[in-house]
Parts: C-alpha cells; structure tokens; sequence
C-alpha cells in the first residue's frame, strides 16, 4: 500500500452509535486512541445518534475521560456537513449514504468499515448501501465471512479485510486457579442464551468442576433466572455486568468461553477477548467465528443443543496437559490473524493519493 507521507491530516471518524458503549463503540474509540498516536494526525469521532434511542450518561462519562475530540450530531444534519469539510479523509462506520453522498459531493476520500451483515431481502436501504460502498475509496470488512456477505459475486477493487479488535488487556495466566466455562454477551435473541442452558443441563457434568458463569445485560436475563430456578440447575451463576473493570481478569479466571451465537456473527469479538489472555474458545460455526474463535477452538452446530452439549463435555474430558497447550496455542495463533489498527493510517494516507491523482 505505497503512500506519501503527510505531514498533517484531518481524519474524521463517523459512527453510529444507539447512545451507549457497545462494540463499534469500543472499535472506533480504540481506533481513534491508536491512529491520534501517529505523527501529525488529528482525530475527530463524529457519533450519528440512532433515531429512538437516548444518550446515556456513562457513555458520555467514557467519551470525555478518552480525551478524543468528539461531537454528537443527528442524522443529515449541518454539524455533518460541516464536520466533513473539517476532514482531509472521512472513516464511516457501515455504509451510511449520507456520508457517502456528502464525501462524494465535497470530493472528500471515503473509507468504510463493514461491522454487519447485508440483509439479503432487497429493498430501498440495500440498493442506498451497495451504492455507498461504489462511491468509496476503500472498504474494509472485519471478517472474511463479512466480506463474502457484501461482496459475494466478485471482490471489488480497493477492499481488504482488517479485524475489528478491541482493546485488550494483558493479565496473568493461572492455570491452576481456572474452573468452568464462561459466556459474555449481550442477553438477547440470537446470542444462544437459551441453547447455552439447555446445553449445560444436558451435558451434566460436575457443578463444582465445571460450572458455568454467565455475564451480560439484557431481555432474556429474567428468562435464563427462571429457566435456570425451574430446572433446579446447579453450578449456573448469572451476573447482570456492563463488562467493566475486571472483566480480563474474569476472562482468564475460566478455562473455557463459550460463544453460542446463532445468527451470523459478523466477526465475534469475545473469542478474540479470551484468546488474548489463553482461553480457548467452544464457539457455534457461525459467520465469523469460525475465524475469531481460531484452530484450538471446539466448534458446535448453530442452535443446536445436542451439538453444544457434545461440545462442552468434549472440553471437559481433555487432560490437563493438553489443555494447557491448547490455550497456550490459543493466544500465539493471534499474531497471525490480528492487523494492527495502525494500518488504518496507512491506508488514509493511500486514499488521499489515490483521491488527488
């Protein structure tokens, strides 16, 4: 990817955001932390409020104690327009064909990054999306499987693929206090709470060997409460979490993550969590986890609890030494699926000359 060197450059960073810290939260304040850190660029995050959905305060709190320069703008409003005009090269998050249209208009480069599936059923939405990503100078998908959704009859000329990381952090590795399996996630539709318990009950292993710990928010919490009360399940422990603070140490306190997500995962940013401090990963072959989740995984069937039940005992039947291999193995595999988030600058400084020429 050749480039010039600039001695100076506006990048400006749009987002959507439904007003809390979610996962293409954490990407782009990730992102723009790493790409403030190079020689003479400047950041500005410019987060699209979601129609119907309320800012909240910790994620404001979180947004000024990150120190980015940041604004808050509405869909096709003039802080667009303008925040655009600021910006030497433009960073959409998804293919919003507002920003598209503007970058276009104002002859502005455009970069995409692709966090979630097409919807296959064609409408006005898809046919303005796949226009958007043709008025692009670069587009860039987290995952292979991603890719393959958007672009399936040919790759086009100036796409790439760059996994969405998220911050990670380093915490010791203690094999020998390790126990059980361990799901964080959001509680809803889609994400396997429901096959994961079903799973646990039917594979009845030893509560106090392999218990399981499940973390999150969401609709489906009171549900996994009475499933769990109904069932007299022992060994389930269920924690309403935000995911703060000690969650690395949480992580790596488990001898496995279990990732049961059944509805296209675009890439899967859990597996990538555990990885990171060596847990391997009993993930759903599903979307992008056949990726994130890497070769020491354990793969089970999508929404299918006999599938993921197999699954959990095959982990719980593998000795000690193996295991530690395993996770080991788990965590070096990383270095060669992980593109440092720096390339992006990389990559803005190519769009500006391919934009200029």
């Amino acid at each position: 990817m050749p480039h010039t060197h600039y001695p100076k450059k506006n990048v400006l960073i749009i987002t959507p955001t439904i007003g809390g810290y979610g996962g293409i939260e954490a990407f782009v304040i990730n992102l723009a932390h790493q790409i403030q850190a190079c020689p003479g660029t400047v950041v500005k995050l410019c987060l699209k409020r979601v129609k119907g959905h309320e800012l909240q305060e910790t994620f404001l709190k979180l947004l000024d104690e990150s120190k980015i320069p940041y604004l808050i703008v509405e869909r096709m409003s003039k802080a667009v327009f303008e925040a655009i005009c600021w910006a030497d090269v433009v960073h959409a998050q998804m293919a919003p064909p507002d920003v598209s249209l503007l970058c276009t208009l104002l002859r502005k480069p455009l970069v995409l990054t692709l966090h979630d599936n097409c919807p296959q059923k064609i409408s006005l939405h898809t046919i303005l999306w796949h226009l958007s990503l043709r008025l692009a100078h670069a587009r860039v998908y987290v995952s292979n499987s991603l890719w393959n959704n958007w672009e399936p009859h040919g790759r086009l000329k100036g796409s790439l693929r760059i996994p969405s990381v998220p911050e990670l952090e380093e915490v010791p590795v203690d094999f020998d206090n390790r126990k059980g399996f361990l799901f964080v996630g959001r509680w809803v539709q889609g994400k396997g709470i429901e096959v994961l318990l079903k799973a646990y009950k039917k594979a009845s292993l030893d509560p106090e060997k392999w218990p399981l710990l499940m973390m999150g928010t969401g609709p489906l919490y009171e549900w996994a409460q009475a499933f769990v009360k109904e069932h007299k399940l022992q060994g389930v422990e269920l924690l309403q979490s935000s995911f703060s603070g000690e969650k690395f140490k949480i992580i790596a306190r488990s001898k496995w993550m279990v990732v049961p997500s059944h509805f296209k995962e675009p890439l899967g940013m859990v597996p990538l969590e555990a990885r990171y401090v060596s847990v391997p990963v009993i993930a759903t072959r599903d979307g992008g986890l056949l990726e994130s989740a890497g070769q020491e995984a354990i793969f089970c069937e999508p929404n299918d609890v006999d599938s993921l039940a197999q699954a959990l005992q095959e982990a719980a039947a593998i000795p000690e030494g193996p295991y530690r291999e395993r996770a080991l193995k788990a965590k070096e595999s990383l270095s060669h699926f992980i593109i440092p988030l720096k390339t992006y600058n990389d990559l803005y400084n190519f769009v500006i000359d391919e934009s200029s020429a």
